[in-house]
């Protein structure tokens, strides 16, 4: 798996090696901040929270809740 095929976001139930051109969901994300929901606001950005940051850090992961993600669509 290479690149990103164009997409601003990847979500993959492979784990993810290497930068990527794009923001990457894998599934070493989802086993250290669980779901993820995305959902578009009023100024064309796609926000994200993870149940993590929702709920806090869980005591296995032993991370900081991460800050909310917000991406950017492109508009060409």
């Amino acid at each position: 798996m290479t690149g990103c095929g164009g997409a601003d976001i990847m979500i993959s139930n492979q784990i993810v090696e290497g930068p990527r051109p794009c923001t990457v969901f894998d599934i070493k994300t989802f086993r250290n901040q669980g779901a993820i929901a995305f959902w578009p606001t009023a100024n064309a950005t796609l926000r994200t929270v993870t149940s993590q940051q929702a709920a806090g850090a869980l005591p296995w992961n032993g991370g900081d809740v991460p800050p909310p993600i917000i991406l950017k669509r492109n508009q060409e």
